[in-house]
């Protein structure tokens, strides 16, 4: 009896190292629960400029729906960087441009502005 109780410890033992282990090669979390750290963790907790690098670079390999996700999120991420008060007006419009460039409604105003009078003095 004593045998097949420590038989089946070591099975279970074995099953649960294997299970940890695939997950580990897997790569973690998957590309939505890593977007939702990055929006819990960075965006939300005022580090913008950490999250655009990150939500850029996960956006790469996005399917569809996740990249659409990704997108709204790298407008808010990109607003929170241009809105950053040390930027000069021209930093903060090319920031303010890139979100524009993903959702032109979701700039305030005057970077509204400042972004469409850019976009005209281009042309």
């Amino acid at each position: 009896m004593n045998a097949r109780v420590a038989l089946a410890a070591a099975v279970i033992v074995l099953l649960v190292v294997s299970v940890a282990l695939l997950v580990h090669v897997a790569g973690g979390p998957g590309p939505e629960a890593r977007h939702d750290w990055i929006v819990r963790e960075l965006i939300d907790k005022g580090h913008a400029r950490e999250a655009v690098d990150q939500l850029e670079a996960l956006r790469r390999d996005a399917d569809p729906a996740l990249a659409e996700r990704i997108d709204r999120s790298l407008v808010r991420a990109y607003i929170g960087v241009g809105d950053d008060p040390s930027l000069s007006v021209e930093a903060a419009t090319r920031w303010h441009r890139r979100a524009y460039e993903l959702d032109s409604d979701a700039l305030a105003p005057i970077p509204r502005r400042l972004v469409e009078q850019q976009i005209e003095a281009e042309r």
